[in-house]
């Protein structure tokens, strides 16, 4: 039996032994008054359920990781990424040096905490095929909300894919930065953490 059934058949155990228990005492005690009783047994039952299974599971977590005695290793979504940065100012750009190619102004983005990327065009999925994008198993859509990760200490952000680079670019990220003075350049992994529709 697995050790997840195992678990599964401990809760529902713990809650039909926790279930005979409210009955059982609701006829017993007579000092509280029925939805007092209910109420302090829930309580009670949900802090030992919470604990039971939190304990559980963790106690199976660090089971399974002895059994297989590996470590866990994610998967990045892109490998080896070229990371540069961009600023706001039209030799980088366009005409319009805070606006990125969905709309989103990266300036106020990056005003308010936020990481604005531009991705070479063949990470990213578009219907215009002439310009160079992705058009079958692409990484990345716009909107995407990615995690960065280099060994470079300042490439290590999280941001979302707001804009894309020129057509002479493959296999390359940009980060936006107001001003030249925080430019870095580096290589990394990309991580998608939330996947845009």
């Amino acid at each position: 039996m697995t050790e997840k059934i195992k678990v599964s058949l401990s809760i529902i155990l713990g809650f039909l032994l926790a279930t005979a228990w409210l009955f059982i005492s609701i006829k017993i005690t007579k000092a509280f008054s029925p939805i007092d009783q209910i109420i302090s047994l829930y309580t009670e039952f949900k802090e030992y359920m919470n604990k039971f299974s939190t304990q559980e599971l963790n106690n199976e977590v660090v089971q399974n990781n002895e059994e297989l005695n590996t470590e866990v290793v994610r998967q990045a979504d892109v490998f080896n990424v070229k990371i540069t940065t961009y600023n706001p100012e039209v030799g980088q750009t366009d005409g319009s040096p805070c606006i990125g190619a969905i709309g989103k102004n990266v300036c106020q983005m990056y005003s308010d905490g936020l990481n604005p990327i531009a991705v070479s065009r063949d990470l990213i999925y578009s219907r215009n095929a002439r310009a160079g994008y992705c058009q079958t198993n692409c990484s990345l859509n716009w909107g995407d909300t990615v995690e960065i990760v280099s060994e470079e200490p300042q490439c290590n952000i999280m941001g979302t894919v707001v804009d894309t680079m020129n057509r002479r670019f493959t296999n390359r990220l940009d980060i936006f930065k107001p001003t030249r003075n925080l430019n870095t350049s580096c290589v990394g992994n990309i991580y998608i953490l939330n996947k845009s529709q």
